[in-house]
């Protein structure tokens, strides 16, 4: 009787463990666009220039943070310099160990940038390039995809494990040329 009631509680818990570490990825991505979503409010409502970079302290935790430029004061005789602080309204997102480290990529225009190393910055007023963040899981078989065209107030989030391709993640719609196409009259 024991076993009976042991194998029915197995069969009802093992599924949901196993999908615990998608949901915790899931989790991550979503919380890693809402963070890229930020950085494109305060740079289209902002004049101070924002930055995106990965921290990884002592522990080993890695955080991704929103930066903002603090200039230096205007007072006669300040000799404090502008210096990259965390935006004190934007929460860092801490990667769980749902996401793997080494499939954590920023694509800048099509070209990866290494966010370890320098911050991602811009300045509110130029062009925005397009900016993609990559993640993989640590199971390596689920992926996310966070897109931020130029001129967006937010990002495009693609999650699941069908988005592979090239160098593993999905390549995303090609843009439309709605007149060479003779849709440029078209209701929307």
């Amino acid at each position: 009787m024991v076993v009976a009631v042991m194998a029915v509680l197995a069969t009802a818990i093992v599924p949901r463990l196993s999908r615990l570490g998608q949901r915790r990825f899931d989790l991550s991505v979503t919380q890693v666009a809402d963070l890229v979503m930020m950085f494109a409010q305060r740079e289209m409502a902002g004049t101070t220039p924002v930055g995106i970079d990965l921290e990884i302290t002592r522990d080993g935790e890695r955080r991704l943070r929103l930066l903002l430029l603090t200039p230096p004061p205007e007072q006669p005789g300040a000799t404090e310099l502008a210096d990259w602080r965390v935006d004190p309204f934007v929460r860092p997102v801490t990667l769980t160990d749902a996401v793997d480290p080494d499939q954590l990529v920023l694509l800048v225009d099509g070209e990866e940038l290494d966010i370890r190393e320098a911050p991602f910055t811009h300045v509110p007023g130029d062009r925005r390039p397009r900016i993609e963040l990559l993640m993989g899981s640590a199971g390596g078989d689920r992926f996310g995809r966070i897109i931020l065209p130029p001129y967006a107030l937010g990002p495009d989030i693609i999650i699941g494990s069908d988005i592979r391709g090239g160098a593993g993640f999905g390549e995303g719609r090609e843009p439309l040329d709605l007149d060479a196409a003779g849709r440029s009259r078209e209701d929307w």
